[in-house]
């Protein structure tokens, strides 16, 4: 049975309709992932909010969007519960998301030219309060900007330098 640019071998048709649908179910289901991140991107990059200096709950609901928090909650409790905006696990890993999001990625060349590694960058108006409160809280407890900037390479938090500024204000 030809498909295009395809030819499937198979003693049935039935079997090669079933081969086909498969095939054609996968296209499909990134297809429709891909409309979803470009959807919750767009609102991601449109509706930045900068730091106001407050960690209460209404900042924190205000720092992620509505689309964001309601995929997040569908993939941690299942598609019947979307409406649940109350979870915290939900509002801190969205606002994980938004605080790493890049509209372009950039990639700078090490020592080694075979060896490709991202730039770690956050855009101001991009700073959710979870790593923000983190940083700070890393920084008032531990004082050393060693475990603060470990955090900043593993995207969970603001810069030590970025937690000097904040002090600073």
């Amino acid at each position: 049975m030809t498909q295009g640019r395809d030819v499937l071998l198979t003693f049935d048709d039935d079997v090669a309709n079933t081969l086909k649908q498969t095939k054609e179910s996968h296209d499909a289901n990134a297809i429709h992932l891909m409309h979803t991140a470009k959807l919750v991107r767009t609102e991601m990059f449109s509706c930045a909010t900068e730091f106001d200096g407050s960690f209460h709950d209404l900042s924190q609901n205000n720092s992620v969007p509505p689309t964001l928090l309601t995929l997040v909650n569908m993939l941690l409790e299942g598609p019947g519960n979307f409406n649940s905006t109350n979870n915290q696990a939900a509002l801190s890993i969205a606002q994980l998301i938004v605080f790493n999001a890049v509209k372009r990625a950039h990639r700078t060349t090490n020592s080694d030219a075979r060896i490709r590694s991202p730039i770690i960058r956050h855009s101001r108006s991009q700073e959710t309060p979870l790593p923000i409160y983190v940083g700070m809280m890393l920084h008032s407890v531990t004082r050393k900007a060693k475990v603060v900037d470990k955090c900043y390479k593993l995207r969970l938090s603001v810069s030590y330098q970025r937690v000097m500024q904040l002090s600073k204000k």
